[in-house]
């Protein structure tokens, strides 16, 4: 049974120095703490970079791109990785503090998971939420090319 997994966290982003820091804080609150953030900066013309430098924590991965759009980011993003497991982030998204812990117990309870799918909620200004869940228990990677039903 695994118990030290390793999550890559990847954060494109692209001015937005006014809301990064919530998420990042989120992810430093995690109950699990086997993790890297890495910040995949798209091009930003803002303070962006300054505010990620004010950070001291050396799981913080900055890097700087030509801007190339959101999925250009993440897939720069993947390259850089050094986990097990990938996450995306959006850098608006915010996590329970329980969300790697929650993540990790499904990997060891299911080993040799190649990829999988937590609940997860919209937040809207109103400060209303919205859960999601995944439609059936039983979707699998064809399912994906019929609908991508993940966040």
């Amino acid at each position: 049974m695994k118990t030290n997994i390793l999550f890559s966290i990847i954060i494109p982003t692209y001015n937005r120095e006014s809301q990064i820091l919530v998420g990042i804080t989120t992810i430093l609150k995690q109950s699990y703490q086997n993790f890297e953030i890495i910040i995949v900066d798209d091009g930003s013309t803002d303070n962006t970079e300054k505010i990620i430098g004010g950070i001291a924590d050396s799981r913080i991965k900055y890097f700087r791109k030509i801007n190339g759009e959101r999925g250009a980011a993440r897939n720069a993003g993947i390259e850089i990785a050094t986990g097990e497991y990938i996450t995306f982030l959006d850098s608006d998204d915010i996590l329970y503090e329980n969300h790697f812990e929650t993540a990790s117990t499904v990997i060891t309870q299911n080993e040799g998971i190649a990829w999988f799918h937590l609940k997860y909620e919209i937040g809207h200004k109103c400060k209303k939420t919205t859960p999601t869940y995944p439609k059936n228990e039983t979707q699998n990677e064809a399912s994906l090319f019929l609908g991508n039903y993940l966040s």
